[in-house]
């Protein structure tokens, strides 16, 4: 962390004084500091990963609420899917193969 902060300062002190035009297709900015324009687009693309990482947790919770609510919570001991490893399968169930154990 104290690296990464470090880099923002080094590459701040540096760039301070760096202008550039930034034309956005329907607006044009001219002579805007470059550091500005990379610190806004770094906040802008952890934005954007925030809300996909938000749409597809979402999905997550929503498709664990519908299989709780369906009464799998009420399995037998030992047959949790405490890792979550069947929780997307594709295929069918391989509760007849005995070579699977329940995880420990």
């Amino acid at each position: 962390m104290l690296a990464v902060l470090i880099f923002v300062l080094v590459f701040a002190r540096w760039n301070g004084s760096e202008r550039m035009t930034l034309d956005l297709g329907f607006w044009t900015f001219y002579r805007v500091p470059m550091t500005w324009v990379v610190f806004a687009s770094f906040l802008l693309g952890m934005l954007v990963m925030l809300f996909a990482g938000l749409q597809a947790d979402l999905r997550v919770r929503r498709f664990l609420r519908e299989r709780f609510s369906a009464g799998e919570e009420d399995l037998p001991p030992g047959r949790e899917d405490r890792l979550q490893q069947d929780l997307f399968r594709l295929g069918p169930p391989e509760d007849d193969d005995p070579s699977i154990q329940p995880p420990a």
